[in-house]
């Protein structure tokens, strides 16, 4: 996982549109505690990707799909910027598996328009499936992803086809249902207790966005404890209380039923058309939840996995699915490194121009790394490139030409240095 501009693996969805900049992600969250900006920072965009109203802003009106460019140019801009030194081209985009073509052409358009020349977009359960078998063993053949995470809930059923996975019977879910609706429903208890101690709700003007953003750590606190204490400040007077974690799940119970249901009615369908499932996988940060889990024991035959990799499944499956479509055979490998080293041979048939000899070695010593990684790639994965070529013979041949041009590349590079 690359990290962003702000040293973190995962960026927050969301945006601020001030008057003079734009800014994407944590920088943008920290702005919900500012009142008088706190009216220009929009999240949780993809729920309204369906809708194609604007949204309005103070001083102007933007389009969900707008909010989906910025929030996609930041990641490319970090990409380039910190770790690839080079223009981010290629992008594999996930998206709820409920998303209607309509949806699915937004999230394009806001790729296209954030610079990316090509675009995959892969269905979120689906990218979760060609992760789980490479993180772990014994996924079976028909695989149920339950995912739950800030906005969406997606359920589908999946059976291995090849290398891979494709949908076994059509997908299911809700538009409106995961962690962020979670966060309001204990935003709601809490405002309730607040209301029975100080007769005023928490924020007279409407939502707190920064009591909400508290909410969200109360959430995951209360995963792993059965209750605690909250203490705020609502106009200067103080309030406290031990809030319990059934208090909690009550609020959230018919979300967490409702999600239940729909696994079980998923999983006797997949049966009854021969896709009896073997495994079913928790995906998304809301179902680390208990009350999911003990929902999801209740309605299903096959106890549902856990694995460290579930907040961020999603993405490693699109990593793969790009990996699979943009892979470099040895063929092209072997090609690419023959061009520099006859660049290379080319510069030094100028001898009298050392400078240019030198500053094109420096350049090739920066690629270096790159080159000797897919050196080892392409030494390690033999198989898999023998597969994609389909000719294992051209393969070996490739493969030794180019460990053998760049063995000659190091060799002219360190030369260069040397000088």
């Amino acid at each position: 996982m690359l990290k962003n501009a702000e040293g973190e693996e995962k960026t927050p969805s969301v945006v601020y549109f001030g008057e003079h900049e734009t800014l994407v992600g944590t920088p943008a969250e920290h702005l919900l505690e500012d009142e008088g900006e706190r009216e220009r920072v929009v999240g949780s965009i993809k729920r309204e990707l369906a809708n194609r109203r604007p949204l309005a802003l103070p001083d102007r009106r933007v389009r969900p799909v707008d909010v989906v460019r910025e929030v996609l140019d930041k990641l490319k801009r970090d990409a380039e910027e910190l770790h690839f030194h080079r223009p981010v081209q290629r992008l594999a985009l996930t998206h709820p598996a409920a998303f209607d073509a309509l949806e699915r052409d937004a999230l394009e358009q806001a790729a296209r328009s954030a610079g990316f020349g090509e675009v995959r977009l892969l269905e979120e359960p689906v990218a979760a499936a060609l992760a789980y078998p490479r993180e772990m063993e014994d996924a079976g053949r028909n695989l149920l992803v339950y995912d739950l995470g800030g906005g969406t809930f997606d359920l589908a059923v999946l059976t291995r086809e090849g290398e891979g996975f494709r949908l076994a019977v059509e997908p299911r879910g809700l538009r409106r249902c995961g962690g962020d609706d979670f966060d309001y429903a204990l935003y709601d208890h809490i405002e309730d207790e607040v209301l029975r101690q100080l007769e005023r709700p928490l924020d007279e003007n409407g939502l707190d966005p920064w009591q909400l953003r508290e909410c969200r750590k109360r959430k995951e606190n209360l995963t792993h404890r059965a209750q605690l204490t909250v203490s705020l400040f609502v106009a200067g007077r103080p309030v406290r209380f031990t809030l319990q974690r059934s208090d909690f799940e009550a609020r959230i119970a018919p979300l967490v039923e409702t999600t239940a249901r729909l696994t079980g009615e998923l999983a006797g369908e997949a049966e009854s058309r021969g896709y009896k499932v073997e495994t079913v996988v928790l995906i998304g940060g809301a179902s680390r939840v208990p009350l999911v889990q003990r929902s999801l024991a209740g309605a299903l035959p096959v106890e549902p996995r856990k694995w460290q990799h579930q907040d961020v499944a999603v993405a490693l499956g699109a990593a793969y699915r790009g990996w699979e479509v943009w892979r470099e055979s040895g063929e092209d490998l072997a090609w690419r490194i023959s061009q520099e080293a006859d660049t290379i041979k080319t510069y030094r048939a100028y001898p009298d121009d050392d400078s240019l000899v030198h500053e094109h070695a420096e350049e090739a010593a920066e690629r270096m790394d790159e080159l000797a990684w897919k050196e080892a790639q392409t030494r390690d994965t033999q198989e898999a490139y023998a597969a994609y070529l389909g000719d294992a013979t051209l393969l070996r041949a490739s493969a030794e030409d180019a460990n053998e041009s760049i063995r000659w590349w190091e060799a002219e590079i360190e030369h260069h240095k040397l000088r």
